[in-house]
């Protein structure tokens, strides 16, 4: 198993039996598609699926360059959708208006409706 979204497919390529990534909280059926095509084999699905994955990575996950960015993101993103709220335990801390605003554009740019 993998953990970093990016690395699902490679990962899957070279023997792993799948992921934990945060992205499918966000756009499960792009991972569930990333994987398949993965375990198929068929690089030409993967490209394309691989880019969607790439923009939750630098859209949701980059925002802040520190080591737990990655959950500040996921968390303010899985809030603007409704899904669940953006608590998180210390020394980390829920984004604040302005980059909620940034997530809430990309979301809508890349296809999710927020809340």
């Amino acid at each position: 198993m993998v953990g970093p979204d990016l690395l699902l497919a490679e990962c899957v390529l070279s023997g792993a039996h799948g992921g934990v990534c945060g992205g499918a909280n966000l756009l499960p059926k792009v991972f569930v598609d990333l994987y398949l095509a993965a375990a198929a084999r068929d690089l030409k699905a993967i490209g394309p699926l691989q880019a969607q994955v790439a923009a939750i990575n630098e859209r949701i996950y980059g925002l802040e360059p520190h080591p737990a960015g990655y959950l500040e993101g996921l968390k303010c993103a899985l809030a603007c959708l409704g899904i669940c709220g953006d608590f998180l335990v210390e020394p980390f801390h829920c984004f604040g208006r302005g980059e909620r605003e940034v997530i809430r554009r990309n979301l809508a740019e890349m296809g999710l409706r927020p809340a």
